[in-house]
């Protein structure tokens, strides 16, 4: 599997900002978030292209000329997946047919409530709700995740985590219960009931977790 480090800290940069803005971006715009010149971007932008890593769509034009929109392949979004797919596939894969679906839904709420225990402690009981929301999304990172934090939008009063990739996708996407494991970590590192509001595996644009205090 191709990592992310082989590639420039620059287009690791790119990448990065396409995946925390799955609507695309222009070049004058990924210009003005990594203050580079656009024939920076458009010579980054070319050698990602020939790797598969990004796609493009040209929006109609308004004033000027047209401007393409920039996105992140699937193989793209591959890149920030920290996964063992093989010995992940087969291990699922026995556990259901050993088990059955009922009790591998089981072991994912078990497996994320096991793997909450180990981080709570860092997590001050005593602490605002929002703060320990803030605290659980930095560890997401750290598992593997890129978060986006929305909790600063004067729009958004729910606290909330939302992850523009998933490190189960490809895992995920045969075996709905993976994503029990996530539903189960920030549940019990937050103590509180975990809704998901938006998913990548049915047609979402991010994985949205809304926490209800």
């Amino acid at each position: 599997m191709k990592k992310l480090n082989v590639l420039s800290s620059r287009q690791q940069s790119l990448l990065k900002i396409m995946l925390n803005n799955p609507s695309g971006l222009t070049v004058d715009r990924m210009s003005q978030l990594l203050s580079i010149s656009r024939n920076a971007v458009n010579q980054h932008l070319n050698n990602l292209d020939k790797l598969g890593f990004i796609t493009k769509s040209r929006l109609e034009q308004t004033r000027g000329r047209p401007s393409a929109l920039y996105n992140l392949t699937h193989e793209g979004k591959e890149l920030f997946q920290r996964h063992y797919a093989m010995f992940a596939f087969n291990l699922v894969e026995l556990l259901e047919a050993d088990l059955g679906q009922d009790k591998l839904n089981q072991y994912m709420d078990k497996l994320g409530k096991k793997l909450a225990s180990a981080y709570v402690k860092d997590i001050p009981p005593n602490m605002d709700f929002d703060q320990k929301v803030d605290l659980v999304r930095t560890l997401m990172q750290d598992l593997g995740y890129e978060t986006v934090n929305s909790n600063n939008d004067s729009k958004t009063t729910t606290p909330q985590i939302i992850a523009t990739n998933c490190v189960f996708h490809d895992l995920a996407e045969k075996y709905e219960s993976v994503c029990r494991l996530d539903h189960a970590l920030m549940g019990n590192l937050l103590n509180t009931q975990v809704v998901q509001e938006e998913c990548m595996l049915r047609g979402g644009t991010c994985c949205k977790f809304v926490f209800k205090n």
